[in-house]
């Protein structure tokens, strides 16, 4: 997981099983990371990205087996949203929260309103939700 050289990742939509599963299998063929890191990634549940659940899990879970802990992976399903620009620019600051270290928005800490209306994408405000894993 090159923890000596990236401190942190993260992947929005993140597609795990595209070419034969080669993220998967190289996180269950890396040894254990040496220094802390933390990983986000997450995925909507329409369209393109409908289909990413059960590989995402599997990801999910190959990460913890090497020893890293629920703090540290931070895997999200954001309801009714696809694999897209628009759905990206809605919750890039998820990653980057928990990248920088400054915690979780109020979307993930229980509200279940994702879009305050205040992005200026005219949204209501029930279109996503999310559910932490």
């Amino acid at each position: 997981l090159h923890s000596d050289v990236f401190s942190s990742a993260g992947g929005l939509s993140l597609p795990v099983f595209n070419q034969n599963n080669s993220l998967l299998r190289m996180v269950e063929e890396s040894p254990a990371p040496r220094l802390p890191i933390k990983i986000y990634f997450d995925h909507g549940d329409t369209g393109q990205d409908a289909g990413y659940e059960g590989s995402a899990m599997r990801f999910y879970e190959a990460l913890l087996k090497k020893g890293l802990t629920k703090a540290s992976v931070h895997y999200l399903k954001f309801r009714h949203a696809d694999h897209s620009d628009v759905d990206w620019a809605r919750r890039v600051d998820e990653p980057l929260r928990f990248i920088a270290g400054s915690g979780c928005s109020q979307r993930v800490s229980g509200e279940s309103n994702f879009n305050s209306g205040s992005d200026g994408l005219d949204l209501p405000h029930s279109l996503h939700s999310v559910v932490k894993l």
